[in-house]
């Protein structure tokens, strides 16, 4: 038979399996992602001591915060407030959230913060002191510490709310796939209500769960009003509302008496829109570098996830459901089966390039896998989707055959086949709510990479340059004078006398000032330094090197860092390099 030669030169699910598996080793080093808003910087700085009291506090966090969610407050000793009240983000500086204080006596003070992020909605708090005078006071010398205010309503609206768009994309998509049948391209009530009131469910827990993250607010209706004024709060009420518009195409199509195509169309529109509006409050939502990238690479994950998994819903349900009165459930598996694993491959394809990137980016190294709750989380979720693949191998090249074999046998063996195989069609059903469970407890765990590290007491940058090697360090990394030296090596490690000449120039990003500019004194053969370059703007700089050399091209290199008044002012200088291998 025709099928049969198909069967045993089909190839696509092994291709799956192997896409799967390469996730399962992945481990690389991404760049610098933030997970929640967490802070990166502050004045004063934890633990410092002060002789006079600062006229404002500043706390510096890694995303963006939104203001009208967040709060930022200073307690003296007796939990009296000593703030003005007044907490506002910079309009410049959306990172930067500041208070000013009233007149202070000397004493131990509290700086505790509440803050939503703009980015992804999660909630983070957390406090640190600081001392005005009273040098006698010992603190112990550790920074505050931050903590996500989520729980597990937070990750049952977020399942919900992916679980409805994945299985209503899948329910107006994979008839298409499933064409040989001419299956109707909306599908009955009875298939589509379920999950429209599981987005429905998803919005009310959504906004129930914000409503308690919130700060204490006057009543229901206040707070209520400060959460849509919030880009979170217009994400949630935009998804509603695409819920509420999808329920009116889709009843429109239903009862129509031509039901034209542009209805299922825009059915298929919306349903894709209500996944963006996941992706739009993810952890890729987040990036300060790269955000399209991510966002884009977190896009193409939740499709690929929908015409997987939704298209793995609809199958079931097409079966389970008997809409093949006229010939054997189990014929109707043979060409079903070999149809299924096309769509699913691809959409496997889609999980595997995103996924990997997503894992890039959001893991900091192998190690985090097992070390913390997001690489355990994430190890579960590959693990069963490593279950799942191999599970639609068995269906292909195991059951598929079995039928194909069957057709030509009694009734009695059909019926045999096709029990076992629904058996393992609910199993791998099952797995596929697991997996997306999985994928959302990952968008409500903060990833490790986005822990803040303890400041540094010094940059260093080592690179290859043309025919040289350029290694730029600039200590004690915080603001007010700081050091700058460059050493000019060759490959072989032995300095480059024919540098003559070095300049540099920095400039604060996001800052309207100009770039600054500096010339090195040259302090050896090869080694230029710049002492007492004043550095005053808290955060990341990006700096350019220029270095002048006789008979030969000019070398230059980049860097960026990152400025904090966190760092050690007394750090000892960086040990000179004696080769820049």
């Amino acid at each position: 038979m025709a099928v049969r030669d198909v069967s045993r030169r089909s190839y696509v699910p092994l291709l799956s399996f192997i896409f799967a598996s390469l996730a399962l080793w992945m481990a690389s080093v991404p760049p610098l992602a933030f997970a929640h808003a967490v802070p990166v910087s502050s004045t004063p700085a934890p633990n410092a001591v002060l002789s006079q009291a600062p006229q404002e506090i500043t706390v510096r966090f890694s995303e963006r915060v939104e203001m009208r969610a967040s709060s930022l407050q200073v307690f003296d000793a007796h939990g009296q407030r000593i703030d003005d009240g007044h907490a506002a983000v910079d309009s410049r500086d959306p990172w930067l959230y500041r208070v000013r204080l009233r007149p202070t006596e000397e004493g131990v003070y509290t700086i505790s913060w509440r803050v939503m992020s703009a980015d992804d909605g999660h909630v983070t708090e957390g406090a640190h002191v600081f001392v005005v005078g009273g040098t006698a006071v010992a603190l112990p010398a550790v920074g505050g510490h931050a903590v996500a205010v989520t729980g597990w309503l937070d990750t049952l609206a977020r399942w919900l709310g992916v679980l409805g768009a994945v299985a209503l994309v899948g329910l107006l998509t994979a008839p298409l796939v499933f064409c040989r049948r001419q299956l109707p391209r909306v599908p009955p009530p009875s298939w589509v209500l379920p999950w429209l009131a599981a987005l429905f469910l998803s919005g009310g827990f959504a906004v129930y769960a914000r409503l308690q993250q919130l700060p204490a607010a006057q009543g229901l209706w206040t707070a209520l009003g400060i959460l849509m004024s919030t880009s979170i709060g217009q994400v949630l009420a935009g998804k509603i509302g695409l819920a509420i518009v999808l329920v009116g195409v889709l009843v429109v199509h239903r009862y129509v008496t031509d039901r034209r195509p542009w209805l299922w169309r825009l059915a298929v529109v919306l349903a894709f829109l209500l996944l963006i509006s996941d992706a739009l409050v993810s952890h890729s939502a987040a990036m300060v570098e790269g955000r399209s990238l991510a966002l884009g690479a977190q896009l193409v994950h939740l499709c690929g996830i929908a015409l997987w998994l939704g298209g793995l819903g609809y199958f079931a349900t097409l079966f389970w459901s008997s809409v093949f009165p006229e010939q054997s459930p189990t014929t109707e598996l043979t060409w079903a089966i070999s149809v299924f694993s096309v769509m699913a491959v691809g959409a496997v394809g889609l999980l595997t390039v995103s996924g990997l990137y997503l894992t890039q980016l959001h893991l900091g190294s192998a190690d985090q896998l097992l070390s913390t709750p997001y690489g355990r989380t994430l190890l579960a979720k590959l693990a069963v989707v490593a279950l799942m693949v191999g599970l639609g191998g068995y269906h292909q090249f195991i059951v598929h055959r079995r039928i194909v074999a069957s057709l030509d046998q009694l009734d009695g063996r059909r019926d045999i086949v096709w029990q076992r195989f629904k058996r393992t069609l609910r199993i791998e059903a099952g797995l596929g709510l697991l997996a997306l469970v999985l994928a959302s407890s990952l968008g409500t765990t903060s990833p490790p990479s986005g822990a803040p590290a303890a400041a540094a007491a010094a940059f260093r940058q080592v690179r290859a340059v043309d025919d040289a090697h350029l290694a730029i360090e600039v200590w004690p990394l915080r603001p007010g004078p700081n050091t700058v030296r460059l050493t000019v090596t060759g490959h072989d490690g032995h300095v480059l006398t024919d540098a003559t000449a070095a300049l540099l120039r920095l400039h604060a990003e996001g800052s309207d000032t100009a770039p600054l500019g500096f010339t090195f004194d040259r302090e050896a053969p090869g080694v230029f330094v710049k002492r007492d370059a004043v550095l005053v703007i808290e955060g990341r700089w990006k700096g350019q090197v220029t270095v002048q050399r006789q008979g030969a091209y000019d070398l230059h290199d980049r860097f960026e860092l990152v400025l904090t008044s966190q760092t050690d002012q007394h750090a000892p200088p960086p040990h000179p390099l004696e080769s820049a291998q």
